[in-house]
This record gives C-alpha cells, structure tokens and sequence, in this order.
C-alpha cells in the first residue's frame, strides 16, 4: 500500500469528524443488506449470535485456524464451540466439517483468511441441506469476491473488518441479508481515548513524513551504533502464549458503534483503488519471493477478484526469519 494513503494529518482528522455520521455504504458486499457498522468485527460476532437467535448452549462449528478473538465472543454468548480442520493451504475441510455435525449444531462459521475464498459454495449447500445456519467471516477479505460473488453474501450473517483494510483507527460492521431485519438496539460511540490511541500511528507517519527533510539529517548525526536486532519474546521462540488482552471480547463494549472518526474517514474510501494497491503489491511480492529458499507463498496464486490483506508465506524457521526482518 502506498504509505500516503495511510497518513491522516491533523486537517484530515478534523475533515473526518466534521463529515461523520450515518454510513451509506453501496459496496458490493453490504449492497442490499441491513449493515449495522460496529467499533470493531468481535462485537459484529456477538450481535451476529443475537440476530441468528443462537442461544446458550447450541453449537457452532469454527474453524481451527483463528487467533481466538472471534471465538471469545461465540463462548461469552454461552455457544458450544467445536473446531473442524482447516489444512496446510488455509482451506476448511468440508468433509471433517460435515462428520463433526451434531443433534446440536445450530450453526457453522466460516473464515476467509487473507482475502481469499474458502469454498462457500459448499459449505452454504451443506448448510441448506443439514438446517444449518452459516456465519462469514469476512474480517480479512473486505472488497474481496469469489467464484460466486462477494463474500460474504452466501451467508446468514457476515462479519467485516474496516480498520485492517483502510486507515481507519476502528470500524466493523455485521451485515445481514434482506430476508432477516435484526433492531440490535441504540449503539453508543466507543470511547474517545480509544479512538484517539488507535489514531496516534497515523499522526506518526504524517508526521514523520511531513518534517523529514528536516529530522532526518539531525537524526542522523546523533545516530547511536545499534545494539543489533531485538530479542525475541518468549512466544516467538516456539512458546504458546494466550491472547494479548485486548484481543478478547468485552461486554462492555457489545454495545458500541463505529467512531465518527473512522465513519469521516470511510466517505473518502476508494475500494477499486484499494484493490488494485493490494493486488499489485501482492504480485510484486510473488514474483520478489519466486524462487528464495526456504520460502513458500500460502497462496501461489492471486485469483480474480481476491483483495488481498497480506502475504502470507509459510518458513521453516520463524523465529531466524523475525530476527532477520527486524534487523532490516
């Protein structure tokens, strides 16, 4: 991504709280559905279990892929969760998802990682044909389409992410199709002090952008050697480690809606411009990876219509790999 489209001055921020407020948004994956936008995608969850009338006690099908803030919310609701196998190309196992259905499975949550389709075509058909309700997430494939469309629009519900896609210090939405209105109640404003944290590194790359002509010279003057690479934390040397803390979902925030903040700036998101950054960034680094030892792209390919979040590449040896990068 252009490091441009990632900066927000102190006049931008201001333009975007003049301009914030209710969120029209004609995307393709929220066209026609009833989108209500949320402060972050783990509160989408909660209100996804709620709108699909899962109760304490039935059972949702996860996928055993996930960094867990999207299951805390699904077990603070009171579901049973079960994982079914997702294998070494991040593709859910339909087959081991279908034995794993049970007299209490109520629902099932598909994940597609990265921005790229998982087959949910299957799944959905799956879904029709055992009573099941199907849940997308869709977290880290915003603007993204698959054989059948966008995702997300298979569904019973569908979870985005803004923030990890547009520079925006928070902002998800739960959308649900036209066949299933869902009053979750009024939303308040998250609070402001978070906000304003998780605005803080887009002020720090204004700012640094804006003053280096200037900083970087005396910056380099009063250089100190460097000390060589971080050392890694121990759930980087092959521990496993909980979740950071503010990872899980909170009641308190169950509640909260998208900032005015983030709601400003989402008017003047431009998702072709995105795709098409993402896109070409990606390939870029298909063709940079090609061929380096040790190194295997997840996913060798960039299908029509993916909008890729990241690259993610598969090594042998991680932690020499986090040690390298840091040090560059």
């Amino acid at each position: 991504m252009d490091v441009s489209y990632c900066e927000h001055g102190p006049l931008a921020i201001a333009r975007a709280l003049a301009r914030g407020g209710p969120l029209p948004l004609d995307w393709p994956q929220l066209r026609g559905r009833t989108v209500i936008p949320t402060h972050l995608s783990r509160v989408a969850v909660a209100l996804a279990v709620r709108a699909l009338g899962l109760r304490p006690g039935d059972e949702i099908l996860v996928p055993a892929y996930q960094c867990g803030s999207e299951v805390d919310p699904l077990l603070r609701s009171g579901l049973a969760v079960t994982l079914y196998r997702v294998d070494g190309s991040a593709r859910a196992d339909v087959d081991d998802l279908a034995r794993r259905i049970g007299p209490r499975t109520r629902a099932v949550y598909l994940t597609h990682y990265f921005g790229f389709a998982q087959p949910v075509a299957q799944v959905a058909r799956l879904c029709r044909e055992r009573g099941l309700l199907l849940v997308e997430d869709c977290a880290l494939a915003l603007f993204s389409e698959g054989p059948d469309g966008p995702l997300g629009s298979a569904g019973d519900a569908a979870v985005h992410c803004f923030w990890k896609f547009l520079p925006l210090p928070d902002g998800g939405a739960l959308a649900l199709p036209p066949g299933r209105p869902f009053a979750p109640g009024p939303l308040r404003a998250p609070p402001l002090r978070a906000v304003l944290a998780r605005t803080r590194p887009f002020l720090s790359r204004w700012a640094r952008s804006t003053f280096r002509p200037v900083v970087e010279p005396l910056r380099a003057r009063l250089r100190r050697p460097s000390p060589g690479p971080p050392a890694l934390a121990p759930e980087e040397r092959g521990a496993r480690p909980d979740m950071p803390a503010d990872w899980y979902y909170e009641p308190a925030i169950g509640d909260r809606r998208i900032s005015r903040l983030s709601a400003g700036l989402l008017r003047s998101a431009d998702p072709a411009a995105s795709v098409a950054t993402r896109r070409r960034s990606y390939a870029r680094l298909l063709e940079g990876v090609r061929g380096l030892p040790g190194v295997r792209p997840l996913f060798p390919d960039l299908p029509a219509g993916v909008c890729p979040l990241v690259f993610p590449v598969v090594v042998a040896e991680r932690g020499e790999w986090l040690v390298a990068l840091r040090a560059r």
